[in-house]
């Protein structure tokens, strides 16, 4: 049961102002507010005129066509075409506004019966009786009557239910996201180890090159020092045999002189004697 609400003519010139309809066109399209109080939803009408409409915060001064009051209310909120009666709206800028339950970013194309929310406070249901006279038939016919009217509870708990389902899938962006970042984290981390773990095996071959030069080295040092050693106890040898033979031959040389001298002696002592 609607509650009849009796408005002032100041209050009529000032909702009128806002973009309020009090007199209804069935050629039109339309937004009819919803609310929580069943005996306030459907009370305010705002027709959607053929060409632009404009839909702002309501302040002094504003020349938009539909006006709206609320902190989440952008000064130039949205617009609505309805051009051969096909209407779109058009969010501006990063206004908030959603159509059942979705948060729309561009153009999008309204149906007869889709909730709009503008700035997550507003709640209206879109009517467009030219799209309903096209779409009568027995299967069109059923389908709406089964679907039934879409009241402020249902225009919340769609919008509830998308923006739940728009968090798990941020969240799940955001684990997918983390997890990319983990394994970059891991696959960087992991490159390190190698590029590190390559640096030390070029340093330590590098070293081990440096031991086996220094070895090569000290052997080769070692076999000169030997040879040098063998050559040197060659020569000694060579020396020792040779002063065996001089030896040898000083000894024969003496003994030979001795004989010679004692030849010599036993001839002068035979010739004295003769």
């Amino acid at each position: 049961m609607k509650i009849t609400v009796v408005f002032t003519v100041d209050v009529l010139y000032s909702k009128q102002k806002a973009g309020i309809t009090f007199k209804m066109d069935n050629r039109l399209p339309n937004l009819v507010n919803l609310n929580e109080d069943p005996q306030l939803s459907e009370m305010l009408l705002y027709m959607i005129k053929e060409g632009k409409t404009t839909v702002g915060k309501y302040c002094k001064g504003s020349s938009h066509d539909i006006q709206l009051s609320g902190a989440l209310i952008a000064e130039d909120h949205c617009v609505i075409t309805n051009i051969d009666n096909i209407v779109r709206i058009i969010p501006a800028g990063e206004a908030k506004t959603y159509v059942n339950g979705n948060e729309i970013s561009a153009s999008t194309i309204l149906h007869h019966g889709d909730r709009v929310i503008l700035g997550g406070d507003h709640y209206f249901r879109f009517n467009h009786p030219v799209e309903v006279q096209q779409l009568k038939g027995p299967s069109r016919v059923s389908t709406v009557c089964s679907d039934g009217p879409k009241d402020f509870e249902f225009a919340k708990n769609e919008l509830l239910k998308a923006q739940r389902a728009k968090l798990e899938e941020e969240i799940e962006e955001a684990r997918l996201r983390a997890k990319e970042e983990m394994m970059r984290g891991i696959q960087i981390a992991k490159e390190m180890a190698q590029q590190e773990l390559s640096c030390q095996k070029s340093e330590f071959e590098e070293k081990i090159k440096a031991l086996e030069a220094e070895l090569e080295e000290e052997t080769r040092r070692k076999q000169q020092q030997e040879i040098t050693t063998l050559k040197a106890a060659s020569k000694i040898q060579e020396l020792e045999e040779v002063k065996l033979h001089l030896q040898q031959e000083i000894q024969l040389n003496k003994r030979r002189l001795e004989m010679e001298t004692l030849a010599t002696k036993q001839v002068k002592s035979w010739l004295y004697y003769t």
